[in-house]
């Protein structure tokens, strides 16, 4: 069990944050999740931003919630809407939290009715304020980076459609060519016994260097299906690498964006110089 995991399990629930008005709930949301939010019953009906919030007060090395299972967007479908819910409700039962907002409210929350959208809203906002901001976050930057993850993918799955689309016709005209290809002719021998053993191995000397002589000129025939996988194998590696490459720019942005927050707060602590410098070779230390 992890420091926030452990963290979570101890949470209870204060009525006080009910005092929070609508405008300053939905104003706290727009800020932590660098949004532009005017109706709480939006954000249930996609089920993403509730993840997003778990995910910002969570630590990622724990495996509480994964964003490449989120769903992001505005025209979300009631499939991906339901998986959202279930990757925020495994987040919670990882978290050892109970919900009564959210435990038997699903579907009043994804048709996004509103007296159940907002006390989800005040519960989601204690919850988070309990469990402790992290050091960085950036809520548009990693929505953005999986929506563009997801096209990727989408379009890799295309391409390799398309080029099985195109093999399909090799299949036929293989099946056709091994339909009208004629196996060279073997003399008929009627009995063993009336075929002496010298003219049995002169007719097979003769008949065998044929055969091989029309295999050589035979073209080598490749079976569409192996091509296929191939194809298709290639085009999901090519993903794959360019999953990991956006992974490691999204580390090394958030690595520098971390290294100034830290800079400006030295600087704004009235900090020691030489404090400074020995932190920030710490920071680069780290990342060599």
């Amino acid at each position: 069990m992890g420091p926030k995991t452990d963290r979570a399990s101890k949470y209870e629930f204060d009525n006080n944050a009910f005092a929070v008005t609508r405008e300053e709930a939905i104003e706290w949301v727009n800020k932590v999740l660098e949004n532009d939010f005017e109706d709480v019953e939006d954000m249930a009906m996609r089920g993403s931003e509730w993840c997003q919030l778990v995910h910002y007060c969570t630590i990622p090395e724990e495996g509480i919630i994964d964003l490449q299972k989120v769903h992001f967007g505005k025209n979300l479908s009631k499939e991906q809407i339901d998986e959202n819910y279930a990757v925020l409700q495994t987040a919670f039962d990882r978290l050892s939290v109970q919900c009564p907002f959210l435990e038997g409210k699903e579907e009043q929350l994804k048709s996004g009715c509103y007296s159940e959208s907002i006390d989800f809203l005040h519960w989601m906002k204690h919850f988070v304020e309990y469990m402790g901001a992290p050091m960085y976050f950036h809520a548009k930057d990693d929505r953005e980076d999986i929506i563009r993850q997801h096209e990727e993918r989408v379009k890799a799955a295309e391409t390799a459609k398309k080029a099985q689309d195109t093999t399909a016709p090799a299949k036929r005209t293989v099946r056709s060519t091994m339909r009208t290809t004629r196996h060279p002719a073997v003399p008929k021998v009627e009995a063993v016994s009336k075929v002496s053993t010298r003219r049995l191995r002169d007719t097979t000397n003769q008949a065998v260097p044929r055969a091989a002589a029309r295999v050589e000129k035979r073209a080598p025939s490749v079976d569409p299906s192996i091509v296929e996988s191939y194809q298709r194998k290639i085009a999901e590696l090519e993903a794959d690498i360019n999953h990991k490459h956006e992974i490691l720019q999204r580390l090394a942005t958030n690595f520098d964006k971390t290294v100034k927050n830290v800079n400006h707060y030295l600087a704004s602590t009235n900090t020691p110089p030489e404090v400074q410098a020995q932190v920030s070779d710490m920071l680069m230390n780290f990342m060599s």
